[in-house]
């Protein structure tokens, strides 16, 4: 069960932190939204205080357990941080946006494009299922 609540922080993590980026990449800053941007930072920062407090009620967590969370976030994280981020640049500036939007001016190192990152988040989803189901 904490496992699972473990997880599902870090899925929060990824959306809210994607709605972050769209902030802070749409240039606008405080005038993205009509409502103080600051309620999305202190939710990000509320998701990875909630993660560290709940690490240590962690009973028998395992390399094993470890290995796959990391994984599985690994899996979803873009999935959902790129989602959160196109939904809400489309909201702050920009109506051509969508959920399964394709940067074509992204900076990063490699950008994985909206089938990966769907085939990912559900190989992910999967996976974690799969290992709860069939561990202890």
């Amino acid at each position: 069960m904490v496992l699972t609540v473990l997880f599902l922080q870090l899925l929060s993590y990824a959306c809210i932190s994607g709605w972050k980026d769209a902030i802070l990449w749409s240039r606008k800053g405080s005038d993205a939204y009509d409502w103080n941007e600051h309620y999305i930072f202190i939710t990000e920062r509320g998701c990875i205080g909630s993660i560290v407090f709940t690490i240590p009620l962690l009973k028998d967590f395992t390399f094993v357990d470890s290995s796959v969370i990391i994984g599985v976030f690994i899996a979803c994280f873009s999935f959902l941080h790129n989602g959160f981020y196109y939904w809400q640049r489309n909201k702050i500036d920009i109506n051509e946006y969508h959920w399964f939007s394709n940067s074509k001016t992204s900076s990063a190192w490699y950008n994985a494009d909206s089938t990966l990152r769907t085939v990912l988040f559900v190989v992910g989803a999967i996976a974690f299922a799969v290992y709860l189901i069939f561990s202890k």
